[in-house]
């Protein structure tokens, strides 16, 4: 493995821990406040994890826009929008002031 390696593979743990992190507080609070509920350490690591996979597949895609696009090597708010349009369950919002109805 090269430094290189090394380094993403920490700076990926190390962002995996702030997503499950993350993702136990607002779980923990929303379940709480919302429904009078608590939430299982399982559940905790489940949610982290498709939330994690999730943005690393949106990464990847936005990624691909932005090098189909003239080959850019920078991502930009198009990029990310294109993306979005793709969410299943979601409607792209109208207009460039991002008004428009959500679903």
């Amino acid at each position: 493995m090269t430094d290189a390696d090394a380094s993403d593979a920490r700076a990926r743990d190390a962002l995996d821990r702030r997503v499950k992190s993350l993702v136990a507080r607002v779980s923990e609070s929303t379940a709480r406040r919302a429904h009078d509920k608590t939430v299982t350490p399982r559940f905790v690591s489940a949610l982290a994890e498709l939330a994690f996979r999730f943005t690393e597949t949106c990464a990847r895609d936005v990624r691909a826009y932005a090098r189909h696009d003239g080959k850019r090597d920078v991502v930009t708010l198009k990029d990310v929008e294109l993306r979005a349009r793709r969410a299943p369950g979601r409607r792209a919002r109208g207009g460039d002031d991002g008004g428009g109805d959500e679903s």
